[in-house]
């Protein structure tokens, strides 16, 4: 179980390595900011990628459960009903959370994007 941990950590940091060496284009926007503010818009997109991580590990962790549930019997075969179990929990929790938030945001106004707003006096491909 230990080793099982300890390597899908590594397989996790391996795909990080590149978010935390800012080796990738655009991890924040073109521009970075300086300061506290480039610190919370590169931790608002570290944690997003990381729930879009573990949603879709929470996936592949259901779709495992469902093999073993088709492949296998007796009580390999309830362990494979025990993983499809806690896997839509874990889904419907996450899920559960990511919306909350995104109805937090909505009802305090608070903006999620990185881009500047176009002045309302500016009409871009709108019609007259």
């Amino acid at each position: 179980m230990r080793k099982s941990i300890i390597s899908a950590l590594s397989v996790v940091g391996a795909f990080a390595l590149p978010l935390v060496a800012s080796a990738q284009q655009g991890i924040v926007s073109t521009t970075p900011q300086q300061g506290i503010i480039g610190l919370i818009q590169f931790a608002n997109t570290a944690l997003n990628d990381v729930m879009v991580l573990f949603i879709t590990l929470a996936i592949v962790v259901f779709f495992w459960g469902l093999i073993q549930y088709i492949i296998k019997s007796g009580e390999e075969r309830a362990a494979g009903l025990t993983t499809i179990f806690y896997s839509i929990i874990a889904i419907f929790i996450m899920v559960s959370i990511w919306g909350v938030i995104h109805l937090l945001q909505a009802t305090f106004g608070v903006n999620n994007s990185n881009s500047a707003e176009t002045p309302a006096q500016i009409q871009i491909g709108g019609t007259n």
